[in-house]
């Protein structure tokens, strides 16, 4: 399957009264919502509520987390009110400090106009202090209530029997997990921090996407209804995914659950998905709903697409309205001629929809702006010697169109209108020190204990290297830079990164940086398993690691093009002593393949390097064991043959077309993700002759 079934499709299996199974964030999300979306999103699922079945892993999430969801959104409110007033008692304090220059030299009614700010912004203050009390503290009234999702997820868990899976059950899925996430096959392996280093789950907790699975194929084999399954966790190990979008069920889920159920029917979809399709069925207007559901994937792609747009209205802004005098630039600017180096990451999102989609989007961002003062005597701007930076946060809104559905099936317009910045906070800063999160993680500059870090290792390199190997010795650097400066593994290969990386011109992320060096450390010794890491059985530090960033996340297939890795092969006898293997593969023709032959009792390793030739055949270079033909024979025993397809990088340009950029197209068991390499493929076979 290479996309969701269609809306027709949709409202036939509407029509053959199925079974609706939602995932926990399903429920929990009518609490992450606004209210009047919230509102229209459970009357929706109460007119489905006779068709719906709660796994037991999802009620067992659901009571863990709702209490836990309700708390956040709660500590929000009070938040926004708590920085509202902080925000009111900052600007007195700031116009207070203007208007003094007035009272000391005693202007005219100077005593007037100050007291006249404090008295309105005081009042403001207390505004926002009643409206906390009659809306925020008591009820949240802005959200749909707690106990109305928690009463309408028991109602539905409870009218329905649960057959609760018995230990012995669950201790055979965490089994099969185990070799089911070696191979990626899904669902659930994305909560292994083995093959997400973003996962922080941990223990059994990993399996908890494989026990839901297990239980709706354990239901869908009772049942004879079809079952819709709808779930907010938009992760590969659900979804193929195009450019981080889910386009499609995995198919190996539908091939599954069919052959698991005897042929029942299911419809895996995304919640929004899901809503857009139910709202066409149930003829519901769903365009505010699907809009909230959109809001934070819109506005990124809208940041991004809009960069350039955004710092012209940016300009525009300052220099109207007296703007420029928000920013506290060192010397004397009435004018913004320019801004440079801009960095744009979104930060919270809010849409309200009427007829169009309004959006405010809070963004924080780093600048360079090049100043300019209005001198009199000359009647001109002059340009200042030298830019400033600042860290600033900026709130922009725009507008979505509504349309009927457009090419991706969107009800509102993929572009955008009606740009404009609405309101900004200016402060100095160091452009080379701020940490800004971007797509590929946080980005830092060295400081001063970097470069001690930094010189204290150089200067231990060559006495640790006069008594071991180089990898020894790296490693052995490390654990003494940790012990000195009291810093875990990470953080002192933060420092010496930063540092190394400075004077190279590389720019890598601390998350880029984590990546690189957890994958190195294995290499020069360290034993790591989770956050355990030892080095010659002793315990060492390891620290946490940043999340992997995007750019360094596995790319999905692309649509249409995936290569499912397969190899079968044949073991011939040449001259009735020596060995030869050749087969067919899936993969392309010209592929290179390097072709491992060992035999551990005899001491035997031998390679051969093989080009995938016309009809996707392979044929090895014959393997004997050396050169006299006396005694070249390879005997009976038992052998081990492991195929290795070099990285798609260093394949030839036709074949690197075919399997696309870090071999993203490749799938199949015998495909691994490396962060630095992208797919690799490892094909390994036993065999006795």
């Amino acid at each position: 399957m290479k996309d969701f079934i269609s809306a027709e499709s949709f409202k036939s299996l509407y029509n053959s009264n199925p079974v609706y199974i939602f995932d926990t964030n399903i429920y929990l999300d009518l609490l992450r919502y606004s209210k009047k979306s919230s509102e229209e999103t459970l009357l929706i699922y109460k007119s489905l509520q006779k068709n719906m079945w709660v796994p037991n892993q999802v009620n067992e999430e659901f009571q863990k987390n709702v209490l836990i969801v309700e708390g956040q959104r709660t500590t929000n409110a009070k938040k926004a009110v708590t920085d509202s007033k902080n925000a009111i008692n900052k600007c007195n304090e700031s116009i207070a400090k203007q208007l003094n220059i007035f009272v000391k030299y005693k202007f005219d009614c100077s005593q007037d106009i100050v007291s006249k700010v404090d008295t309105e912004l005081t009042a403001l203050k207390k505004s926002i202090e009643d409206y906390s009390k009659t809306y925020v503290k008591p009820k949240n009234s802005g959200f749909l209530d707690v106990q109305d999702v928690i009463d309408f997820f028991n109602f539905v868990y409870t009218k329905n029997k649960n057959n609760e899976l018995l230990p012995s059950a669950l201790f055979s899925i965490y089994m099969a997990g185990d070799l089911r996430y070696k191979y990626k096959i899904p669902p659930g392996y994305m909560d292994d921090p083995k093959n997400n280093s973003g996962s922080s789950k941990k223990g059994t907790a990993i399996f908890g996407d494989l026990v839901l699975w297990n239980e709706i194929m354990n239901f869908g084999k009772d049942s004879k209804q079809p079952i819709v399954f709808v779930t907010s966790d938009v992760k590969e190990d659900w979804f193929l995914l195009e450019n981080d979008k889910p386009i499609a069920p995995r198919d190996e889920l539908i091939k599954e659950f069919a052959e698991y159920t005897n042929g029942n029917q299911i419809c895996i979809l995304t919640s929004e998905k899901f809503i857009e399709y139910i709202g066409e069925v149930m003829l519901i207007d769903n365009a505010s709903i699907l809009a909230e559901m959109q809001k934070d994937h819109f506005a990124d792609i809208a940041i991004r697409d809009n960069k350039d747009s955004i710092k012209e209205k940016l300009l525009d802004w300052i220099d109207s309205e007296d703007h420029v005098s928000l920013i506290p630039f060192v010397s004397e600017i009435n004018k913004v001629t320019d801004i440079k180096n801009i960095t744009l990451i979104v930060q919270d999102t809010t849409v309200d929809v009427r007829e169009d989609a309004n959006y405010v989007v809070n963004v924080k961002s780093t600048a360079e702006f090049v100043g300019a003062y209005y001198d009199d005597n000359f009647k001109r701007f002059t340009l200042n010697d030298h830019n400033e930076s600042f860290l600033f946060s900026i709130n922009i809104s725009f507008r979505r169109m509504r349309e009927n559905k457009n090419s991706t099936g969107n009800i509102f317009s993929d572009a955008i209108s009606d740009l404009a910045i609405i309101s900004g906070e200016f402060e100095k800063c160091d452009i080379d020190t701020v940490a800004l999160e971007s797509q590929r993680g946080t980005f830092i500059k060295p400081n001063d204990l970097d470069y001690e870090i930094y010189n204290y290792m150089m200067k231990k390199w060559d006495k640790y290297e006069e008594d071991n190997s180089v990898d020894r010795a790296e490693a052995m650097v490390y654990i003494d830079a940790s012990e000195h400066f009291h810093c875990s593994l990470l953080e002192i290969n933060r420092a010496f990164s930063l540092v190394e990386n400075q004077s190279t011109k590389i720019n890598l992320s601390l998350n880029e940086i984590d990546v690189l060096a957890l994958k190195r450390f294995i290499d020069i010794g360290f034993m790591i398993s989770d956050d355990i890491c030892t080095f010659d059985k002793k315990p060492i530090k390891l620290g946490q690691s940043y999340p992997i960033p995007k750019s360094m996340a596995p790319l999905p297939p692309e649509k249409g093009k995936e290569v499912e890795v397969n190899f079968d092969f044949e073991v011939e006898r040449p001259e009735g002593k020596y060995v030869q293997i050749k087969g067919t593969t899936t993969l392309p023709q010209d592929t290179d393949l390097m072709f491992s032959l060992v035999n551990t009792d005899l001491n035997y390793h031998a390679n051969s390097k093989v080009k995938v030739s016309e009809g996707n055949c392979f044929i090895s270079d014959i393997f004997k064991k050396g050169s006299n033909p006396e005694t070249n024979a390879l005997p009976s025993g038992k052998y081990k043959l492991e195929i290795v397809v070099p990285i798609a990088n260093v394949q030839p340009d036709t074949v690197k077309v075919i399997l696309g950029k870090n071999g993203r197209n490749l799938t199949g068991q015998y495909v691994s993700y490396d962060s630095i390499m992208g797919n690799t493929v490892t094909f390994l076979k036993r065999f006795s002759l």
